[in-house]
């Protein structure tokens, strides 16, 4: 699922301790980003997969202004999430 922008994302990452994504470069190759969330849903780790790096962030508009990768990727639409599907709601039938 591509991430469409800073509130969407947050949305996606509200009640989670992590978020599992990625970001498409030149088409097709993958850079994974694990993003790690604070208790209080505010500050943000990024895990750098392919080395095992990691930034800290102290909100989602901070991560946006100073990671450039995912900034870009995010304007490019080219940040994704691994695994992630909206389930419709069931309608229960009495």
């Amino acid at each position: 699922m591509i991430i469409k922008n800073i509130q969407h994302l947050k949305k996606l990452c509200k009640g989670k301790e992590q978020l599992d994504c990625y970001v498409m470069l030149n088409g097709c190759c993958r850079s994974s980003k694990t993003l790690l969330l604070d208790s209080d849903g505010k500050g943000i780790v990024v895990v750098n997969e392919i080395d095992d790096t990691t930034e800290d962030f102290d909100s989602f508009e901070d991560l946006f202004k100073r990671h450039l990768t995912i900034a870009e990727a995010l304007q490019k639409h080219s940040f994704y999430v691994f695994d992630y599907e909206i389930k419709p709601k069931l309608k229960v039938n009495k």
